[in-house]
């Protein structure tokens, strides 16, 4: 029976158990330093973006700016949610029209393509909000 050994895959680990103590000492306490600071760079990168999305209008889609020395880019999505006992009003027992589910949601895409006299029938039942804003700063060259 064959044994089945690592030193076949490569000499990575090897490699790394060759790795002096001094050099991983440093590895180490590099990374440990960043990950002691690594929580006040997020939580400062977080209100860098909220700060740079408050120039940007608060609607659906991505609009771009320009800086002398950036371009940037602020992207929101949106999120859609339906008053179920609103909706249940609106359609009452009878037969659900094809765009409504059984579970009393309407599908977002077949919402936009009704006629507008059935959109504002179920306007009331839906709750729009934007998705948290993401920010993209490139660097001009």
């Amino acid at each position: 029976m064959s044994s089945d050994s690592w030193d076949s895959f490569g000499s990575k680990t090897k490699a790394s158990d060759e790795t002096p103590s001094e050099h991983l000492d440093l590895l180490c306490h590099e990374l440990y330093t960043l990950e002691l600071d690594l929580p006040n760079k997020l939580e400062r990168i977080q209100q860098l973006q909220n700060e740079i999305a408050l120039a940007f209008p608060e609607v659906e889609g991505e609009q771009s700016k320009t800086t002398s020395r950036f371009q940037v880019s602020c992207a929101r999505g949106e999120r859609w949610s339906w008053d179920k006992p609103m909706l249940e009003e609106i359609f009452g027992e009878g037969d659900l029209p094809e765009y409504v589910t059984r579970s009393l949601s309407v599908d977002k895409r077949k919402f936009k393509k009704l006629p507008s006299i059935d959109q504002n029938n179920l306007k009331p039942a839906l709750t729009r909000k934007l998705d948290r804003a993401k920010i993209k700063v490139v660097q001009n060259v």
